[in-house]
């Protein structure tokens, strides 16, 4: 196995045991939930590699709708999804509308992180928001505010490869 390899398994294996406690914890506060939906926002490479790891997980996640702006890379994903049962879009403010989304993942450009981010919890939604967090410290710190206003909702920030 080469290096390379090796250091993306591993850090898609543990970012899938940590993304899980993570998330699971959130839905600690609805005890009647028990399995979240999940959207996926952006579908490169490190969107379609938790998509990969949430579909190993049915019981908890259920995978409900993937999204990006490129029209290319949601055909990657509907190549992946072979029980064609994911809604696909391009636009996420449709996602973040879609009341039976409990979660996303963001996984897109850190120029668009703090958008989102803010629009999914203000949309009522946890996130999960790859690394780097924001583009710059100010944006950080209005997530970490925005987050105090909604305690019930999960905001967790991954740093794959880093876990380990």
């Amino acid at each position: 196995m080469k290096r390379r390899d090796f250091i993306r398994q591993t850090g898609l294996f543990t970012t899938g045991l940590l993304l899980h406690q993570q998330i699971l914890q959130a839905a600690v506060l609805d005890e009647e939930k028990k399995n979240i939906s999940v959207a996926v926002i952006g579908c490169g490479d490190r969107g379609n590699g938790l998509s990969f790891v949430l579909k190993e997980m049915p019981t908890e996640f259920t995978l409900k709708t993937v999204c990006d702006v490129l029209p290319f890379r949601l055909d990657q994903a509907k190549m992946i999804n072979k029980a064609n049962n994911l809604k696909y879009e391009t636009d996420y403010r449709k996602v973040l509308d879609d009341k039976k989304i409990d979660a996303v993942i963001i996984a897109v450009p850190l120029y668009l992180h703090y958008e989102i981010a803010s629009a999914a919890i203000k949309a009522g939604k946890h996130v999960y928001l790859e690394k780097t967090m924001t583009y710059n410290a100010e944006q950080a710190l209005d997530l970490v505010n925005l987050m105090k206003q909604h305690p019930k909702q999960v905001l967790q920030v991954g740093h794959q490869y880093r876990y380990t």
